[in-house]
């Protein structure tokens, strides 16, 4: 399982790559660098995140959770 996820992970930042101002695709990339438990990636990609889409009040919201 553990390699399903990292490869999840590839494909997910794949394509944020490719596409970086799509929401969705950020949003999965997050999940899924959460559920690979590479939380300090994870945080990183939240920021940046809210630095792109600052309207989005629920993601910040998981900011600050994660930095507590």
């Amino acid at each position: 399982q553990r390699g399903q996820i990292e490869e999840a992970v590839a494909a997910s930042e794949k394509s944020v790559e490719l596409d970086p101002y799509n929401q969705l695709l950020q949003k999965e990339l997050i999940a899924r660098l959460i559920a690979a438990e590479r939380h300090k990636k994870a945080q990183d990609a939240l920021e940046h995140y809210v630095e792109m889409f600052p309207e989005d009040s629920f993601v910040r919201q998981m900011l600050a959770i994660a930095k507590q």
